[in-house]
């Protein structure tokens, strides 16, 4: 079947139902395009009827990507390119982590970091259990660094990968506030964090005068409080380029007691 599959798509991309219409058959391709894409021989193309078709055409990779040699890198030093850009992006982070986020199994995952001992180095987190791995640049810079003065602040928007990136997520969120950031689905809402922990979640709402409103899990210093006000009063203004309110929330539901998609307003209603 791959054998004929591939001559009909060359420098042309063709949806399943056509592909069943040129072979004359009531086959079933989905598995044979599935073992074509896992293999690097095909690639899902661009939809027939624009961005929001849902109909996928399929095209030969080496049409889309000419030149480029899957098998020019062993599964090994793939392994090891794979845990460098994670560690760049997430490091520190646990081996559990990275068999999680990656999707490989543990024993690759050690034997590609013995392999590169001196590329990565670990870090104590305190109150998690470790080793937490990361570049060994970026251990050199965080050694180097000296901590921000003040309350650190950050407002982070629904999905962010900071809140995705790691298995355990008990370095930035209190288990028992899960429910209030992720929904059914695992989908994170936009938060507020303090210090690099989840403290809060925020959500912006447009009218005649924007405003952005917030929710805190616990009691915070008024310096935090302050800070937590002006930066969503700056990412106000820049969402929608005019002034704005800030309100306090003092309640929501739970995001896994709702219908899907409530993560993308969190606080809508209040």
């Amino acid at each position: 079947m791959a054998a004929a599959i591939m001559p009909l798509l060359t420098r042309r991309e063709l949806t399943s139902p056509a592909l069943k219409a040129a072979l004359h058959t009531d086959a079933d391709l989905a598995p044979f395009l599935i073992h074509l894409l896992d293999r690097g021989v095909l690639i899902r193309g661009r939809p027939p009827g624009g961005w929001k078709d849902r109909q996928q055409t399929y095209a030969l990779f080496a049409d889309y990507f000419p030149g480029l040699d899957l098998a020019g890198t062993d599964e090994g030093e793939a392994t090891r390119w794979l845990i460098r850009y994670y560690l760049a992006a997430f490091g520190p982070a646990t081996e559990t982590d990275i068999v999680w986020w990656l999707g490989l199994t543990r024993r690759s995952v050690r034997e590609a970091l013995s392999r590169l001992a001196g590329e990565v180095a670990t870090a104590d987190i305190v109150g998690l259990a470790g080793p937490h791995f990361l570049l060994a640049t970026a251990r050199r810079s965080i050694d180097e660094s000296e901590p921000p003065p003040g309350p650190l602040v950050n407002l982070l928007p629904i999905q962010d990968p900071y809140l995705t990136g790691y298995k355990e997520r008990e370095r930035y969120l209190d288990p028992q506030q899960r429910e209030f950031v992720f929904d059914r689905g695992g989908n994170p809402t936009s938060t507020i964090l303090l210090g690099g922990r989840v403290v809060g979640v925020w959500d912006a709402e447009a009218g005649k005068l924007p405003q952005v409103k917030f929710l805190l899990f616990g009691d915070v210093p008024p310096a935090v409080r302050q800070a937590i006000e002006s930066e969503a009063g700056r990412l106000g203004r820049f969402i929608f380029e005019k002034e704005v309110a800030v309100r306090e929330c003092e309640s929501m539901q739970p995001l896994t007691g709702r219908t899907m998609g409530t993560f993308l307003s969190s606080l809508r209603g209040c």
